[in-house]
């Protein structure tokens, strides 16, 4: 089956923009309503609560999905006439990004979620103790040679070579003790790490799953993480339709899309394949 959908292609500042922001505030207040679970005897949990009907908004260009991310941020009319403020999340690189959207980029509002959990302190205790460690391992391989030498240079001497000996076996099991500690560190701070990135996983799903509209250009839609994600985008926009490839324009109708509609997008095609 297919289905078809309004393809609007007008020049540069007719108003194209404030199109796709009323179809946002559109989606926003026709949407069904999620009704989180209840159970009895204690509270829902968030990881419990269905995400909220969300659309995926592309275009060709970071600049494109830039400027509608920041007409988003400025609030939506819903058909009463009141002002709605999305929940806007821009993914992609962080190097392509305004910094007039990077309020609402995945990773800043990951970092500024966890800031109150993560302990920077402490991590940076830990390399500073690890760095003195290798400091101090350095310092005693170089005495551990330089003994080895004095012994070697010592022939007739057998009581001299016994007290090298016995300052050399102490060198070593100090070194001993400090690689023994070093790679106890180690092994603590990788922990540390997976447990880090584990947590930045879930407040990822977390925020994208709480998302109103999710910003990205046609090939950040792709991102690995986006067909993890436990949910479907039915509604696509994209913008600047004219300007990109057929292909391309393909990337973000992968995720159960059965409503497409392209802006600015008159050399495409209007008429979609229905997902099921």
């Amino acid at each position: 089956m297919f289905v078809t959908n309004p393809n609007l292609h007008r020049p540069p500042g007719t108003g194209k923009t404030s199109t796709i922001v009323g179809l946002v505030g559109a989606f926003v207040d026709s949407r069904p309503k999620v009704a989180a679970p209840i159970s009895v005897g204690r509270a829902t949990a968030p990881g419990e609560v269905p995400p909220v009907a969300k659309i995926l908004l592309c275009a060709p260009s970071n600049a494109a999905v830039d400027e509608v991310a920041k007409r988003l941020k400025e609030g939506v009319r819903l058909m009463d006439g009141t002002l709605y403020v999305p929940k806007v999340v821009r993914i992609g690189a962080d190097s392509a990004i305004d910094i007039a959207v990077k309020d609402v980029f995945i990773d800043e509002l990951v970092e500024s979620a966890l800031s109150g959990t993560k302990s920077t302190t402490g991590s940076s205790d830990a390399q500073a103790r690890m760095q003195a460690m290798r400091t101090e391992i350095d310092t005693l391989r170089g005495e551990r040679d330089l003994k080895r030498l004095e012994m070697d240079s010592v022939v007739s001497n057998d009581y001299k070579r016994g007290e090298l000996n016995v300052e050399l076996k102490k060198i070593k099991s100090r070194l001993f003790e400090l690689q023994q500690r070093l790679d106890s560190e180690k092994d603590k701070a990788q922990q540390s790490r997976r447990a880090m990135d584990a947590e930045q996983r879930k407040m990822r799903l977390k925020i994208l799953s709480e998302a109103d509209v999710i910003c990205s250009t046609l090939s950040g839609a792709g991102h690995d993480y986006m067909s993890q994600l436990p949910f479907d985008f039915e509604t696509v926009i994209i913008d600047e339709a004219a300007q990109s490839i057929e292909l391309s324009s393909l990337i973000p109708l992968k995720y159960g899309c059965t409503r497409c509609i392209l802006v600015g997008g008159a050399s495409l095609s209007l008429s979609l394949l229905r997902s099921r």
